[in-house]
């Protein structure tokens, strides 16, 4: 009998109208899923400008995924930080 699969669980990023899924990982920090979905957005223009929202509300970076309250299956959104831009 084989070994049953652990299931992955994922978040979805969305930027403009493109998205993409990202394994989930409560304690990861909100900074490198951020780095991560810049990267695979192909972002290059003011990249040190975005940041991740979950409802209107922007995640900071330094926190895990568990401390900003997002869940596995969320929906979160890439944009322009209103913060980080000035």
């Amino acid at each position: 009998m084989a070994a049953a699969k652990e299931k992955v669980k994922t978040l979805t990023v969305f930027y403009g109208a493109d998205s993409k899924e990202f394994a989930f990982d409560k304690n990861g920090l909100v900074g490198d899923l951020l780095a991560a979905a810049v990267q695979a957005f192909s972002i290059v223009t003011n990249a040190h400008l975005m940041s991740l929202y979950d409802e209107g509300r922007e995640l900071p970076d330094a926190s895990t995924l568990k401390d900003s309250k997002v869940k596995a299956k969320s929906e979160l959104v890439l944009r322009q930080s209103a913060v980080k831009g000035g």
